[in-house]
């Protein structure tokens, strides 16, 4: 068995990461999952990027202002304010807003994007079903909706959720919190593992071939594929 590059990697939540996100999960033996966090706005950990007949599409999932009704704190210094918002609340304490009907725009855009795909048919109903179960956080549907997507693509790495939020991590362990991330400024990780190759995209025909979209448009193009060029 081919040894992979990394023993452990530490990653933030992600909603249907970007393909790099996985390019890591892919390529290492162990992945810890940033579960002590605060809350970031604009990052792949409430939005993914999809491939639809305009070009890229943006979908985001809602969540609720403010902090939870039971969520304590034992640092004065962070502003609770619930009936405002906070940059300071816990990330396995986000919950998601189903006032809003976005699992149905969601699952409207995605089959407007792949509906054509070759491996469409074979994975929505897996992934609609994982949207459609309404955890009430963001946290835990993101991690339920990696491992289905991990399981389609017959990938096994082991994913353990960290018990502390750690600036430093210890030797041995790539921090990939910040480098996977719409807001990094540097050389993308998937241009650090010489990874940037085209696949089969349904619209490639009227704008190209578009790199390092959500985890879906390799899915539902590459389906069993998907895991030969993650590696």
């Amino acid at each position: 068995m081919r040894k992979r590059p990394f023993d452990t990697i530490c990653l933030s939540t992600a909603y249907f990461p970007p393909i790099e996100y996985f390019i890591a999960l892919a390529n290492a033996d162990n992945c810890i999952l940033e579960g002590c966090e605060n809350f970031q706005k604009q990052t792949y950990r409430t939005r993914c990027h999809i491939y639809g007949a305009s070009g890229v599409l943006s979908l985001a999932v809602p969540v609720k202002r403010g902090v939870p009704s039971d969520f304590c704190s034992d640092d004065a210094s962070i502003p609770v304010n619930r009936e405002g918002k906070t940059h300071r609340i816990p990330i396995r304490r986000i919950s998601i807003d189903y006032s809003k009907p976005w699992i149905i725009q969601h699952e409207r855009a995605i089959e407007s994007a792949y509906s054509t795909s070759p491996y469409y048919e074979y994975y929505r109903d897996y992934i609609f079903r994982e949207m459609e179960s309404q955890h009430e956080f963001l946290f835990d549907m993101n991690l339920n909706l990696i491992k289905v997507i991990c399981r389609l693509i017959d990938l096994h790495t082991d994913i353990k959720i960290s018990g502390e939020f750690a600036c430093i991590l210890p030797d041995g362990m790539v921090d990939l919190r910040n480098v996977i991330s719409p807001k990094y400024k540097g050389e993308s990780f998937m241009s650090f593992m010489k990874m940037e190759k085209p696949y089969y995209q349904v619209f490639s025909d009227r704008k190209g071939f578009l790199s390092d979209l959500s985890i879906l448009d390799l899915l539902f193009n590459e389906g069993p594929n998907s895991i030969s060029f993650l590696r």
